[in-house]
């Protein structure tokens, strides 16, 4: 068992058998089956099957939080949402254990 206190943690079994502990439940999945992690609770996996391939994903949760703080929500795809200047989106980052360590990219 393992806890991961900054992400989320997405499993998708692809091919053969694996069961995920995530806390105090089990999940016995197959092909197709997915299954969820949370930041800050235990989980581990056994594989099952002679053979298996599993798809992670790695959802850090400090991204996650500093969009939705900083984010605005639009109605239409077209709809542009306010102007956030570059000072007040990095201004928060140390908030969410993010780092800048860089200056913006130039776009090449």
């Amino acid at each position: 068992m393992h806890v991961d206190a900054h992400d989320d943690e997405i499993w998708a079994v692809l091919e053969g058998e694996i069961t995920f502990f995530v806390g105090e439940q089990q999940y016995d999945l197959g092909p197709g089956d997915v299954a969820f992690g949370a930041r800050g609770v235990p989980r581990r996996h056994v594989v099952r099957s002679p053979e298996s391939r599993l798809l992670v994903t790695s959802v850090s949760t400090g991204i996650a939080e500093w969009f939705t703080r900083n984010g605005t929500p639009v109605a239409f795809a077209g709809e542009l949402p306010p102007f956030l200047g570059l000072d007040a989106a990095l201004g928060p980052v140390g908030a969410y254990d993010l780092h800048v360590v860089g200056p913006p990219g130039n776009g090449e």
